[in-house]
């Protein structure tokens, strides 16, 4: 019994020795005393100089443009914040320009009518053809384009399954648009591991073109860029030791291109134009002289733009107006409050003040006032209205009863009137005409001719300063048609083209809707 008990025993003693053993090992590897309080030494931070920037004071010496509208794109789920843009909206506002939010595709079509300029960066929908196309003439007609990628603003793309494929660059869905305008974005960024501003990302830029855009400038700091493809020479490349993330080559990399006579800005960073980051060396003074360029727009003006060609105060003028009936006098008013939701006011006149803008609307059959100008523009109404002649007889002896009278004639207009019946010398027939739906010609110089029964006419004519539209049409209803159109901007289906003479002319046809029961036209 006391042998087993000590073989217990025993056996205690290994099981605790062996399981307290590497606690000891380890208490004594690791723990070599009671802790020992000492001082710590401490970097003395006076001696120690971080590098700063240079952020030179800047003074904006602001010209006072005419005030205009700069368009910024929010429609195409862009990846920055309108607060980005505090910086460059405020040197905007210096030169009586008023930014304004686009946050539909309807609205950017709709307010490219009347802006000055368009401000697009870092979309991550794709804009569509439809889109691309009213950019594409709005830039014709003068408009500005500034288009901004920026490499730290891109999206995450993955499967249908939720699992993450890798990184989605704003070049994706901006390049479609910028290549239009012979520029293509690199889904790169560019950096500098020898000289930079504070990151190797920071790069600092001294290859500037000479331009208006680059006036003033000696060196700027992009923060991050995308690289740029372009058959027209860089605004502002990278040189020196600046590489490319996709390519690793040593060679020169624009990040600012202009393009399309100037019109189109393309830049490849947009965090430089943001607070803090625009008091670095020259980048206020490069902010300042986009603002100029936004602002400089010399922007033209055709039918599709209407009515923001006219000035506040505009003539509307009825041509033949005791022709026209209610109807059209109430799609009259309508645009009336169009001009008025526009701050400009358009008011009915008798007859033309040459020193006016004036919008002439009428009726194919009734064109005195108009004439001059549809004859400078080759453009000839043939109408071969059907006359209904009223025979009233005023006698003051019988006719002869053996020969009958027919009271009611049918006449063209170069109809003579032939007598059926024999008046004694005293009778008098008087014959009143009267206009029938009839269909004609409309006969254009650069065109040809065609019907005009369902087309409207519009044309546009500058006269230096002054602005002349006609609007005319077949009937009251095409009238109003052409009308509503014109408030609506639905001038899409219609022909639109600008002939070689006169100069700075727009001549549009339009279908109204109408067809007329039995004319085999319209």
């Amino acid at each position: 019994m006391v042998k087993k008990l000590l073989v217990t025993l025993l056996l205690l003693l290994v099981f605790v020795t062996l399981f307290f053993l590497p606690i000891a090992q380890r208490w004594n590897h690791f723990y070599t005393g009671r802790f020992q309080t000492r001082e710590v030494p401490r970097p003395d931070l006076q001696t120690i100089a971080v590098r700063q920037p240079d952020m030179p004071p800047f003074v904006d010496r602001a010209t006072a443009y005419p005030t205009g509208t700069v368009l910024v794109d929010r429609a195409h789920g862009n990846r920055f914040e309108m607060v980005e843009l505090s910086v460059l909206q405020e040197r905007l506002a210096a030169r009586n320009q008023r930014v304004e939010a686009v946050e539909t595709s309807y609205d950017l079509t709709d307010k490219l009518r009347y802006a000055k300029a368009l401000i697009i960066i870092s979309p991550a929908e794709a804009f569509s053809s439809d889109e691309i196309r009213h950019i594409e003439a709005f830039v014709e007609k003068g408009g500005r384009l500034l288009l901004i990628t920026d490499p730290t603003r891109f999206g995450l793309r993955l499967d249908d399954y939720g699992y993450y494929l890798g990184l989605e660059s704003d070049t994706v869905y901006i390049n479609d648009l910028a290549a239009r305008f012979g520029v293509v974005f690199q889904s790169d960024y560019l950096y500098n591991t020898v000289e930079h501003e504070g990151n190797y990302r920071n790069i600092k830029l001294t290859a500037i073109a000479k331009d208006d855009l680059t006036a003033g400038l000696e060196q700027v700091v992009f923060y991050a860029t995308h690289s740029i493809r372009s058959s027209a020479p860089p605004l502002i490349a990278a040189t020196g030791e600046t590489r490319s993330s996709a390519s690793e080559r040593a060679e020169e990399l624009a990040v600012a291109v202009r393009t399309a006579q100037g019109n189109v800005l393309a830049l490849g960073d947009l965090t430089f134009m943001t607070a803090p980051y625009h008091t670095v060396y020259d980048n206020d003074r490069f902010i300042a002289n986009i603002a100029d360029m936004l602002s400089q727009a010399d922007r033209q003006y055709d039918l599709v733009d209407f009515p923001y060609f006219f000035d506040e105060r505009v003539d509307l003028i009825y041509a033949d107006a005791p022709l026209l009936d209610t109807d059209l006098l109430e799609g009259s008013s309508d645009l009336q409050a169009f001009f008025m939701t526009l701050d400009k006011q358009l008011t009915v006149r008798d007859q033309e003040n040459p020193a006016h803008d004036t919008l002439f609307v009428g009726l194919y059959a009734y064109t005195d006032d108009v004439d001059t100008y549809l004859d400078e523009l080759g453009i000839t109404i043939a109408l071969s209205p059907t006359l209904t002649a009223t025979a009233t007889l005023e006698a003051d002896s019988p006719l002869t009863p053996t020969l009958p009278l027919t009271p009611t004639l049918t006449l063209t207009e170069t109809a003579a009137l032939t007598e059926t019946a024999a008046l004694t010398e005293t009778a008098a027939l008087t014959v009143t005409p009267a206009l029938s739906q009839t269909s004609g010609r409309l006969e254009i110089a650069s065109l040809g001719q065609l019907v005009v029964t369902g087309t409207a006419l519009l044309t546009l004519q500058t006269e230096g300063e002054r602005q002349v539209m006609i609007a005319l049409a077949h009937t009251e209803t095409g009238l109003n048609d052409a009308l509503g159109r014109l408030i609506e901007g639905r001038l899409d289906d219609c022909l639109i083209w600008e002939p070689d003479a006169p100069p700075d002319t727009t001549i549009a046809l339009c279908d109204t809707g109408e067809v007329f029961e039995g004319e085999g036209q319209g």
